[in-house]
């Protein structure tokens, strides 16, 4: 993609160029934004098991 990017034409420069920023944009979120979300949501659901098997040895 980079290749195209240099040594394509006008037109194709600009599609590529926002090709690629597409995917750093992506890659960028993808890591640093969706990644803490899914471990919090992760992290409350292992709580919220724990909370649930404690309930239910307490109450047998």
């Amino acid at each position: 993609m980079k290749s195209v990017f240099l040594l394509g034409g006008a037109t194709i420069r600009s599609f590529t160029f926002a090709i690629l920023l597409g995917v750093v944009i992506g890659t960028y979120s993808t890591l640093f934004i969706a990644t803490p979300i899914a471990y919090e949501i992760q992290k409350r659901s292992i709580r919220k098991a724990a909370v649930s098997g404690a309930l239910k040895t307490a109450r047998t």
